[in-house]
């Protein structure tokens, strides 16, 4: 799921997990800027995420959060209703994004070669 200000990814436990909470993880690369300004981003994204309903927070799922430069600018309450928008988006079965390798893609026919008559 894909944000103005941070991209998120979940994925989902195994049921023998014994992890009883979500997890989290925050990447915040070089390109966003020097250490000050990538710490001040991720402790902005982890208050977004300690302010988030807990309700909205699937317990057996590991999320990682990818900051984008507008973390940094982008206003305190947007970024808190943009991982809501983008929790919800995820755990909603109707609109959750498949991982690649998840997807099933129909199999192809193999192609017919036409033999030309000679």
């Amino acid at each position: 799921m894909s944000t103005t200000a941070f991209l998120i990814e979940a994925r989902e436990r195994a049921a023998n997990s014994t992890a009883d909470a979500a997890r989290f993880g925050f990447t915040v690369t070089k390109k966003l800027g020097n250490a000050v300004t990538r710490n001040r981003i991720r402790r902005r994204l982890k208050a977004a995420v300690a302010a988030a309903t807990p309700g909205k927070i699937a317990a057996h799922f590991d999320y990682v959060i990818v900051a984008r430069q507008a973390a940094e600018i982008r206003p305190f309450e947007q970024i808190c209703a943009d991982l809501e928008s983008a929790l919800r988006k995820i755990l909603d079965p109707n609109t959750a994004c498949v991982a690649r390798s998840e997807r099933r893609h129909k199999p192809r026919a193999p192609a017919e070669h036409k033999k030309k008559a000679t």
